[in-house]
């Protein structure tokens, strides 16, 4: 009886050991599991983090590719203006040069007109004296020739 009784406690000891370690593996498994999924949402959280944090890299490195863009063309722009105005104002000198040349054309072709006209005039009135004198001389000739008769 003894040694049924002790092989009997033996026989729960052992089942008890047994139990205990499975309930024992059991736990760590438990644990090993929920280390494991508190290890996975950390990664998770990271790998967002990083994304977020590359994404913001991404937004900024956009933010200043555009704003140098921009600022690019703004300068484009104004250059192009500035050519404009450059060209608009070189075709208003050229054309009050134009102006100013005309202008000075048409005095002189007046000047010269007046002056054509004026010596017309003097080469009329010499010719009409010519011809006066001439006429002069003539009659004076024909006084004395009659006065000689």
């Amino acid at each position: 009886k003894k040694v049924a009784e002790e092989t009997q406690n033996q026989t729960q000891s052992k089942e008890e050991f047994e139990m205990l370690r499975n309930m024992l593996w059991e736990e760590e498994l438990e644990a090993k599991r929920k280390q494991e999924e508190e290890e996975a949402i950390i990664r998770s959280m990271q790998q967002k983090e990083e994304m977020m944090r590359q994404n913001q890299d991404q937004i900024a490195a956009k933010k200043e590719m555009i704003e140098r863009m921009e600022h690019e063309e703004k300068e484009a722009v104004d250059r192009m203006l500035k050519r404009f105005e450059d060209d608009e104002e070189d075709e208003r000198r050229k054309e009050e040069n134009r102006r100013a040349f005309r202008h000075r054309f048409m005095i002189e072709v007046n000047e010269q007109r007046l002056e054509r006209a004026r010596m017309a005039q003097e080469e009329k009135e010499r010719a009409q004296r010519e011809t006066e004198a001439l006429k002069e001389q003539k009659e004076y000739k024909q006084r004395v020739i009659s006065e000689a008769r």
